[in-house]
Order: C-alpha cells, then sequence, then structure tokens
C-alpha cells in the first residue's frame, strides 16, 4: 500500500486536514490513550517516510546534527520516565511524545521532496484556518458555539467545547502563512494575502482567546520587522489604520469580545477567575518542580500533585458550555508549556526542549542576515520564524494540547527541514540533490 504512493506529501497534507475533525471527546480525567483519526494518518505518513529510509531515498538530511534535537527531546522524556510515581501512564505520554516530537517531524522532513510540496502543505494550513473560520464567525454570530458569560457566542469551529483554544492555534498559523505570502510572496499575490490575515483576525477575535491573539499579535511584529524597517513602518502604519477603523466595528458588534480583550490590562491587577486560576497553577507547577529538580514528577503526573500543592482557592475545574451540552473538565495542565515540562520532566525535559528551540530560533534567525536569493526562500524563512515565534509565545500561557499538537509537529518537521536545508556547510555537503538557490527552480528537489 505504502510503495504506492507517489507523492507522500499528501499524507502530511491529510494529516492537517484531519486536525478538523469533530472532537466529540468531553472526558474529564487523564486517560491512558486517546486515538483520532490524525493519529491514524501520521502513522501511515511515518510509514512511507520508514519505507523511504529502508530504501535509502533522501536520507542524507537525517545526518545533520540538527535532526539530534528532537532525538534528545524524547530521550529525556523516555529518561525521566523511570523516576515516574506512575510508570506506565509515563510510558504512554512517552510513545505520544515520540509521535509529536519526532517520528512526524521526521516524517515530514523526509516527503518534503520539492518547493511545490511545501507550497501544497502550506497552503492546506490556510484552507483550514479559512473553514474553521468560517465557521467559527456563523457560530458566534448564531450563537451557536461555547458558552461565555451566560451567551453561548464563543467560536470554537469544529473543535468542541473540551478544547475551545484550538481555533484560535488553527486560525493564527493561517495568518502566519498569509504574512509571510503578504511579506515575501509574488507581488500579484500580496494583496490577496493580507485580505485573507484581516478576514481571518474576526475569527480569532471571536474566539475570545486572549493568548491566541497575544501570540498572533506578536509573531505577525517580529516577521514584519525581520522583512526589513521599511516594510515595518509601512505595514505598522496600515496596520494602525487598520486597528483605528476596526475598533468602532467590533464594539458595535458585541462588547463582550471588546471586554474580554481590555481584561489583559487587568490581568496583573485585578485577574478574573480564569487567570487568578492559571496564577495558581503556576505556582503549583512550581511547587511540584521542587520536590523533584532534575528529573520531575513524570509525565501525566501534574494532576496527581496539583491539589495538594496548589493555593486553596484554586479551582479544581473549568465549566465549559455548549448550545446543548454541559461538562466541568479537570485542569491537567499549569497552561505553561515551559512549567509543566519543568514540573513532570525536570531540568533535564526543559532543557532539551529550551534546546531545540534555541536550534531552530537562532539557525532562521541568523538566516535573516543573509542575502535575499528567491521569493522561495524568503517566504519560507519568514513562515518558519513566524511558526517558531507564535509557538514560542504561546506556550508561555498555554501547552501543547488536543488536535491542535499534529499541526505544531507537522510545523516543527518543515522547521527542520528548512533548518537543515540552509545550515552550515559541513551540513549541506551532506544533502545530495542540494543546489544554490539561486539557481534552483521552483519545483526542484530540496
Amino acid at each position: 500500500m505504502f510503495t504506492r504512493v507517489r507523492r507522500p506529501v499528501l499524507l502530511a497534507v491529510i494529516v492537517v486536514a484531519l486536525v478538523a475533525y469533530p472532537n466529540d471527546s468531553l472526558s474529564t480525567a487523564v486517560r491512558l490513550a486517546n486515538v483520532t483519526p490524525t493519529d491514524l494518518a501520521s502513522l501511515a505518513l511515518v510509514g512511507v517516510a520508514a519505507i523511504d529510509v529502508l530504501r535509502g531515498r533522501n536520507i542524507e538530511v537525517l545526518r545533520s546534527r540538527i535532526m539530534l534535537c528532537p532525538v534528545l527531546v524524547v530521550g529525556a522524556a523516555g529518561f525521566t520516565t523511570l523516576f515516574s510515581t506512575d510508570p506506565v501512564l509515563s510510558l504512554v505520554a512517552v510513545i505520544r511524545y515520540a509521535q509529536v516530537f519526532l517520528l512526524v517531524p521526521v516524517a515530514v522532513v523526509l516527503v518534503l521532496r520539492t518547493w511545490s510540496d511545501v507550497r501544497i502543505l502550506l497552503g492546506t494550513v490556510v484552507g483550514l484556518a479559512a473553514v474553521e473560520g468560517i465557521i467559527g464567525t456563523y457560530q458566534a454570530v448564531t450563537k451557536t458555539g461555547a458558552g461565555y458569560d451566560g451567551e453561548t457566542i464563543r467560536a470554537i469551529g469544529t473543535f468542541g467545547i473540551g478544547d475551545q483554544i484550538a481555533i484560535g492555534i488553527v486560525v493564527s498559523c493561517g495568518q502566519i502563512v498569509l504574512l509571510a505570502v503578504a511579506l515575501k510572496g509574488r507581488r500579484k499575490h500580496r494583496i490577496y494575502a493580507i485580505a485573507g490575515v484581516a478576514l481571518l483576525f474576526v475569527p480569532l477575535l471571536l474566539s475570545l482567546s486572549r493568548g491566541a491573539v497575544l501570540a498572533a499579535v506578536a509573531a505577525a511584529g517580529v516577521m514584519v520587522l525581520s522583512a526589513g524597517f521599511r516594510r515595518a513602518l509601512k505595514i505598522g502604519v496600515i496596520a494602525a489604520v487598520l486597528v483605528v477603523l476596526a475598533a468602532p466595528l467590533v464594539a458595535s458588534f458585541d462588547s463582550t469580545v471588546g471586554e474580554r480583550f481590555t481584561s489583559i490590562v487587568d490581568s496583573s491587577s485585578a485577574p478574573d477567575r480564569s487567570v487568578q486560576d492559571r496564577y495558581d497553577l503556576w505556582r503549583a507547577a512550581t511547587r511540584i518542580w521542587q520536590t523533584s529538580p532534575v528529573v520531575g514528577v513524570g509525565l501525566k503526573q501534574f494532576p496527581a500533585y496539583r491539589d495538594s500543592l496548589a493555593p486553596l482557592g484554586t479551582s479544581s475545574g473549568s465549566d465549559q458550555v455548549g448550545a446543548d451540552s454541559y461538562v466541568r473538565v479537570q485542569l491537567l495542565s499549569p497552561h505553561n508549556e515551559y512549567l509543566l515540562l519543568l514540573s513532570e520532566q525536570g531540568l533535564l525535559g526543559l532543557g532539551s526542549h529550551l534546546l531545540l528551540l534555541a536550534v531552530l530560533g537562532i539557525r532562521h534567525i541568523s538566516r535573516l542576515r543573509q542575502p535575499e536569493t528567491n521569493l522561495t526562500d524568503n517566504f519560507l524563512r519568514l513562515v518558519c520564524v513566524g511558526a517558531f515565534s507564535f509557538y514560542a509565545i504561546s506556550n508561555l500561557w498555554g501547552d501543547l494540547a488536543g488536535p491542535t499538537t499534529m499541526l505544531y509537529s507537522v510545523f516543527l518537521g518543515i522547521m527542520l527541514r528548512s533548518a537543515v536545508i540552509y545550515g552550515s556547510p559541513l551540513e549541506r555537503s551532506l544533502v545530495d540533490d542540494f543546489t544554490s538557490p539561486a539557481k534552483r527552480p521552483a519545483d526542484a528537489d530540496i
């Protein structure tokens, strides 16, 4: 079956598309595993990539030293499992770690063979963001979304009330790709890309996800500054005008949206219930880490320690309300990926993740100082910088969970592929089919 796949990137496209598969799970407890259609598609993707490796095709990129970083992430997770208070549960989580941080990213690295493959995959991300944005906007307008402040006006797309922040992540990723087109794409495509970024900002606001909006705006700022000072100044002026024009429109549509995001300003002096719970969970994660600073307490063990170490006023869960459903969901993480790593895997786990982020960040940011070659190269540079910035910032007040984890995994593969291609001369010499970017045709192998 796998041998007949002539364009394996289509399997990565299916993985991205299935992120939108409706999530009806309303589980309120820690479970060993929750297999989804996205997981099955990722298994097929990994299978095709494994066959390529066995046949010796396109494996030179795997010899890059950068590819050791995801291996270290999974290795650290496996080692800390030896000291877990529940080794069985932690071992299952290690398998999930291997899928998200190693197997799927490496498979994406291997199936991205041409620049057309890159465009197809990133185009699917934009399509996914557009579909979810349309559905989310409809939910907010017709009040058929998730509950907020007594009304079901929160846009959630196809993700269900159990994963209300997913639509914000998907829409933000689509905006990152479109913004890269607007900044470094062909001139005839830029106006459409700018319109797409602006239109996707509507469902992003209607998702009422403060963290996604902040991370998306910050990532956009990094991308614009990376594109050059003059262009940043022009876009800054345009963005300021759009904000001034859009503010009255948003306020007239629903005051809830304005109140939700103006509460960001008061998050330190007068935090609302959800923000206060998040602060309490951060304190709990820090206290958990102090019990085992080097290796942590084990993957999936944060909930077991949460109640005993969190402040007394911390809520044990959050109420998730939909148009026709209600569930109280446990707070299974501190809503901070770095503190989650610190509490469950200690300094060893956090250090391995920070090493991965540092390598990818330094590699792509340093590339921005190199002379421009062609539109395709510059576009991919900017997408990687934007994706890196978005996830690095959003993880300060969020974590990797739910169906959008596979989207992160795919982007991690794209960033690894880009970093390997544009690595040091030693690493570039390991890629047999690498040619000078200035001479490479649009659909040449990469």
